[in-house]
């Protein structure tokens, strides 16, 4: 459960998150379709978000910062190889 808190937490932070109530499934199915991606833009984590999540509010931010795209895919490998 701490796992799924961290990657709550790591997905509002890289999303801009203002609005959501996400369930541990949507939490573990957001950090499979992260796992699978080929990719590791914003653009793309929101959009995964967004599918699990629809009623998510972002904030519409200018520019993109992925710093945080590291932290949050290891966070994600975590909840999706974890057992459960």
């Amino acid at each position: 459960m701490e796992q799924l808190s961290k990657l709550k937490s790591s997905l509002e932070d890289t999303c801009s998150i203002v609005a959501w109530n996400p369930t541990s499934s949507q939490l573990q199915q957001i950090a499979k379709l992260l796992v699978k991606s080929n990719t590791i833009e914003k653009s793309d984590v929101d959009s995964i978000v967004a599918g699990v999540c629809p009623n998510t509010k972002f904030i519409a931010m200018e520019g993109i910062d992925n710093s945080d795209l590291r932290t949050l895919i290891a966070i994600a490998i975590q909840v999706a190889n974890a057992k459960g």
